[in-house]
């Protein structure tokens, strides 16, 4: 193993050395551990599809496949669950109406 000499900011220093005292280990061994979770982070987030897995999928008891007929889907699910909010661009949800003339909530850019 080879060793590196770094400079760290003080408040750095600082929170290395009461994580060391609360582990009882050295702040070398602290240092290294950090660098090895943040080395394996960085690989694992390696493509734009893992930054946004969390919010890809299927809603339960939603559709398989929206393409077709997306924005009743949409209204639908808006319906169905409990508290909706709907991210979009499409103006047209300003309109629609969910569960006869209620709004349906938006968040548009």
């Amino acid at each position: 193993m080879q060793t590196l000499v770094l400079r760290i900011p003080d408040d750095l220093a600082r929170e290395l050395d009461a994580e060391a005292k609360k582990a009882h280990l050295t702040k070398s061994e602290v240092a290294y551990r950090r660098l090895i979770a943040a080395g394996s982070q960085s690989h694992a987030a390696a493509s734009g599809f893992d930054l946004i897995a969390d919010l890809v999928g299927t809603v339960e008891g939603g559709p398989a496949d929206m393409s077709a007929r997306k924005k009743e889907y949409l209204v639908r699910l808006t319906e169905v669950l409990p508290d909706p909010l709907l991210l979009t661009t499409d103006s047209d949800f300003k309109i629609y109406r969910r569960l006869g003339r209620r709004i349906i909530p938006t968040r548009m850019p």
